[in-house]
């Protein structure tokens, strides 16, 4: 995919796993693309007030399209409960405020498909009802909420997208865990695991977004990604172990015993990420973008080791 539209871009939390891919996916398409610059404590998300406000509308003059990447992804500490919503829900809505004084054209926010829960009510749809479970989720629920509001008056275009797990070799949280995980050299007793888990990779995940910073057909739009397919457990075991030419080393016993085992040994939460289904529908996606994830996990996680 490739486009050339003299499009003045800014990506926010651009040192991040997705943010580092998609400043590079769009530097080569030269895009003029600028990095926020978080370094500086009058740009961090946590503490913005009407002070930095004016100072982030100074920042986003003559900016056309903001990414909002940059957000708080971890389990809030005792001594800061409200970090998840400071930063996720009003920092970002300051961020919105600041680019519409400053004329920016469109503004794409990156939320997640966990604002619909846990994958206990899945697969879900552009129409099912969010429910999300813990603050991270809470927060960029309402987030879009008010990224809503404030738009709905103004010339500012909004998309939102909401991806599920998305990996890659440089991800981490959830999928360096599964990595760890197949990098052990033992046999693994999950063959008889069939969870279905949408997750999307990072290259499939950086094509919809720069689908998303350029099309007409995104606007107004919340759109649902993954690649395409779900996973097993095992599936995904089975294709890092492959992207690194390794055997996959999976064999049956019940699934019952091993989810049992897992409860144990690891926990419930634990246990339900590994074993338990979340699917999103991607179908409005791909007919009304016309977009279809481009790359297979196999092929990404190759492509990475490789690079």
């Amino acid at each position: 995919m490739s486009f050339n539209t003299g499009k003045k871009i800014l990506v926010t939390g651009a040192g991040g796993f997705v943010g580092r891919a998609l400043i590079a996916t769009l530097t080569e398409q030269n895009s003029a693309v600028s990095r926020w610059p978080s370094a500086d404590p009058a740009f961090n998300f946590a503490n913005a007030d009407a002070k930095t406000h004016t100072q982030w509308v100074r920042v986003l003059e003559g900016i056309d399209v903001v990414v909002h990447l940059a957000a708080h992804v971890h389990q809030p500490t005792l001594d800061d409960l409200n970090l998840p919503m400071r930063v996720n829900r009003d920092g970002t809505l300051q961020l919105a405020a600041a680019a519409i004084a400053a004329g920016v054209k469109r503004f794409l926010f990156v939320s997640t498909a966990k604002v619909f829960g846990e994958g206990e009510t899945g697969p879900y749809t552009t129409t099912s009802s969010p429910a999300p479970q813990d603050a991270y989720a809470t927060s960029k629920w309402e987030a879009e909420l008010g990224l809503r509001d404030l738009t709905a008056n103004s010339t500012m275009e909004l998309v939102i997208v909401r991806p599920p797990l998305v990996y890659g070799l440089g991800a981490g949280a959830n999928f360096a865990r599964l990595k760890q995980l197949a990098a052990l050299p033992l046999p693994l007793p999950i063959g008889d695991i069939r969870n279905r888990r949408d997750m999307i990779g990072i290259d499939n995940l950086v094509d919809l977004l720069t689908l998303c910073i350029h099309s007409p057909d995104a606007v107004a739009g919340t759109w649902l990604c993954s690649d395409g397919t779900a996973y097993s457990l095992a599936d995904v075991i089975s294709i890092l172990r492959r992207a690194r030419s390794k055997s996959s080393l999976i064999f049956s016993v019940p699934g019952d015993w091993v989810v049992g085992a897992s409860k144990h040994l690891l926990g419930m939460a634990v246990t339900r990420r590994l074993f338990g289904n979340f699917e999103v529908n991607i179908e409005q996606t791909r007919t009304q973008l016309h977009w279809s994830p481009p790359y297979s996990m196999l092929s990404i996680l190759q492509n990475r080791i490789q690079q």
